[in-house]
């Protein structure tokens, strides 16, 4: 829960937060006065802040998240965005937001924030764009909002071991690459032409 009250402040408002509970699977929280808080009280309400938020997965996959109810000046109209600083997106949380992440604990990719920007510039791609998970026998490789014309796979002497081409998609999944247990590069191309690649153990 994010509050706004003119007896709060960014700082920690004991009797207003909560420590945020993180010993499941799945955890959501905000950052605040150098707290992970379940519940944060911030100032009187303005529509330029910004709430940095994190989050925890214990299993790397497709999340979505979404609001559960609102109250006060966001039952008035006020919007709500979620900001997603790895793919450059904003999203109104009128609907779900889906995303795909690894697995861990996750600083610095979303912020709530309450003003949509007028213009986005176009996202760098680079390694840290790209998500390769495995879900059983499956590589999975996202690239979120830019399109992917090929997929390479090496092993860490350099030796090819898989490659599909002209996928011209963002999300694609290798199930034919049949290995023991190792260390892998999987390698993307963006259909600009970009390169960049992440490590996976598979």
């Amino acid at each position: 829960m994010i509050a706004y009250t003119p007896t709060t402040n960014l700082g920690l408002d004991y009797g207003w937060d909560g420590q945020a509970l993180t010993d499941g699977n799945v955890a959501i929280y905000s950052l605040g006065g150098g707290s992970k808080l379940g519940i944060q009280a911030r100032p009187a309400f303005d529509p330029v802040d910004e709430v940095p938020m994190e989050y925890k997965v214990s299993i790397a996959g497709s999340y979505s998240i979404s609001l559960d109810h609102f109250d006060g000046v966001f039952l008035q109209g006020q919007q709500i965005y979620l900001r997603d600083n790895l793919l450059n997106v904003v999203h109104n949380l009128e609907s779900p937001y889906g995303f795909i992440t690894d697995a861990g604990t996750i600083s610095g990719r979303f912020d709530v924030i309450y003003a949509e920007p007028l213009s986005t510039d176009d996202p760098v791609f680079d390694a840290n764009s790209i998500i390769v998970y495995k879900q059983d026998t499956a590589i999975n490789i996202s690239t979120g909002n830019t399109d992917m014309k090929s997929v390479a796979i090496y092993d860490t002497r350099g030796r090819l071991l898989y490659i599909s081409d002209n996928i011209n998609a963002a999300q694609t999944s290798v199930t034919t690459l049949h290995t023991q247990e190792q260390m892998l590069i999987v390698q993307v191309t963006t259909v600009g032409g970009v390169k960049a690649s992440r490590k996976i153990v598979f």
